[in-house]
């Protein structure tokens, strides 16, 4: 028999890749001959899949197919579909990219695997409590896929958007659609934004607002300053100084680092809260550890206490956006919150208010999957 070899061929780039398919006479696991090359000329993808094909010697009681990397670094290229068959029309035209067909193969597979992973993620991911007809139209899904590893993932991304997955009972469809979504009337309202950014890291706040010229008060701070801060304290020269009234100093400096805060402060577009926390009560060096509500030098509390401004926890498991929110839709405004990459105890108020917060992911998308189960439900 004359066999012939043929395949698709994907490289990501215009020129060479190092992509080579051949064939060998033994069990060796080195090609004897290499048919094809991705040399930039006899077999070139140029950003898309081509289809190609070889000729295996006649003669061959055996032989093995196999691929081969003659790259000089990881620039990747990918074969697929590699098919070995008996075509006397095209076979003896020698290697060739130009004209070539594939045929349709059904590859071979295991009779009901698609639904053991499906049952097998139902029972993960929803405790069983998926119902049968959206196992349907996830298997469906996931036999769409060319691999296993990709029909996975999208099986998962697909279960994760079910109600089954969202409730810890048995889920029960009404198989109604739900009303279209549309924006809330204008009020008339101007519009106004609050943008809150989060430095997770640590900030050392007496070397960014440090005290600079401080004659007027009983206490002189920038001496005190110096005297505590000892080597860690920053000179003058060091600091760009802005002008303040009714405070302890006549001036402050901010770090030379950061001359956009000094200039945004002069220009009345960024102003400080100092000597701000969640103390509930003036405490001492002494009593401080047993009459404060929260632990005053733990970094992850210190923040969700920023974020909650609620000390006294008059407004348990609310943040101080949250509450504002719901203020601001009180007075008849409307009102939407947004996160970024996660939720954020800061905008957590009052659900029947003001509504929940939107969590958008760090691209700006609320949800980038193709398609959701709801969708195929109605």
């Amino acid at each position: 028999m004359n066999y012939v070899v043929k395949f698709r061929y994907y490289s990501p780039l215009d020129s060479q890749t190092g992509g080579c398919i051949g064939h060998t006479q033994d069990e060796s696991s080195s090609l004897s001959n290499f048919a094809l090359c991705d040399d930039g000329i006899n077999m070139l993808s140029n950003k898309k899949w081509i289809i190609c094909k070889f000729d295996i010697p006649p003669g061959l009681e055996s032989f093995r197919v196999g691929i081969a990397d003659r790259s000089t670094g990881p620039i990747g290229f990918y074969f697929d579909d590699i098919q070995i068959v008996n075509d006397e029309n095209i076979y003896g035209t020698g290697s060739s990219c130009t004209g070539i067909e594939l045929e349709n193969v059904t590859p071979p597979g295991k009779e009901g695997f698609s639904d053991s992973v499906i049952s097998e993620l139902s029972t993960l991911l929803t405790a069983g409590r998926l119902d049968e007809k959206s196992k349907h139209i996830i298997r469906n899904l996931y036999d769409a896929k060319d691999t296993h590893n990709d029909g996975l993932v999208n099986a998962q991304q697909m279960i994760l958007t079910s109600p089954q997955y969202h409730s810890t009972n048995i889920v029960k469809s009404t198989q109604e659609a739900r009303p279209d979504f549309k924006f809330p009337e204008k009020n008339g309202k101007p519009y106004k934004a609050v943008v809150t950014l989060m430095f997770a890291g640590g900030c050392d706040s007496y070397n960014m607002l440090v005290p600079y010229s401080c004659k007027k008060g009983p206490v002189d701070m920038e001496k005190q300053y110096k005297d505590v801060r000892s080597t860690v304290a920053l000179p003058r020269e060091r600091l760009h100084p802005i002008d303040v009234s009714d405070q302890v100093c006549e001036k402050f400096g901010i770090h030379k680092e950061l001359p956009t805060v000094q200039t945004m402060y002069n220009d009345k577009d960024l102003l400080f809260f100092a000597n701000t926390g969640v103390l509930t009560k003036k405490v001492s060096k002494v009593n401080y550890n047993t009459v404060t509500k929260t632990q005053l030098f733990a970094h992850n509390t210190m923040q969700q206490e920023s974020k909650r401004i609620d000390p006294n926890e008059l407004a348990t498991g609310t943040g101080v956006l949250g509450r504002m929110a719901d203020v601001l839709a009180q007075d008849g405004r409307l009102v939407g919150s947004f996160s970024v990459s996660k939720f954020q105890v800061a905008l957590a108020g009052n659900p029947a208010i003001s509504g929940s917060a939107t969590i958008v992911n760090t691209d700006g998308e609320t949800y980038s999957l193709e398609t959701t189960l709801i969708e195929y439900f109605l």
